[in-house]
């Protein structure tokens, strides 16, 4: 696996957090309790391994160049 996709993987999982903190719904999170995950087409997806987080929604879109990586993140309480 090219390095750059585990930026976009550590993109995401700082998007993840970022939106979790944001929103209130914890006050710390490790990178550990969140997963991302490929479905069998390939689209990212979430798991939060965080017994407060049971009931929350996440969508993580990861996006690269050949040197750059970004994710943008939505969490939906």
């Amino acid at each position: 696996v090219p390095p750059i996709h585990y930026a976009g993987r550590f993109a995401a999982k700082e998007a993840i957090k970022k939106s979790l903190l944001s929103s209130g719904s914890v006050s710390n999170i490790d990178f550990a309790s969140i997963d991302i995950l490929s479905s069998e087409s390939g689209v990212p997806e979430v798991q939060l391994n965080h017994p407060l987080l049971d009931k929350i929604s996440c969508k993580v879109s990861i996006s690269h160049t050949d040197d750059t990586a970004i994710a943008f993140a939505l969490v939906r309480v």
